[in-house]
């Protein structure tokens, strides 16, 4: 088998896998239920998650684009780019 089919074949896996964002979210939903999580907790954790997401190598262009590097990526500065994004996917997807 060649490198290219079992690139195919594993990103058709892949997909034919990938749950919907509705999924995703009542997932975690179960997860902050399961541990009665208070507001703070779940602020804090969304926050660190986000941050994490975003210096992941496939989402990194968009910091460097913005000039913001690893240090530089505090909690407002996180919530703030969460909060454009959000309002930037409701636009394309509402």
């Amino acid at each position: 088998m060649t490198n290219s089919t079992i690139i195919k074949n594993v990103w058709e896996e892949l997909k034919k896998n990938q749950k919907s964002l509705d999924e995703i979210q009542q997932a975690v939903w179960d997860i902050i239920i399961l541990n009665q999580l208070n507001n703070s907790q779940i602020a804090a954790l969304f926050t660190s998650l986000m941050r994490e997401a975003l210096l992941q190598p496939h989402n990194k262009n968009l910091l460097e684009k913005l000039d913001i590097t690893d240090d530089k990526l505090n909690p407002e500065v996180t919530v703030t780019i969460q909060k454009i994004l959000t309002e930037e996917w409701m636009r394309r997807n509402l």
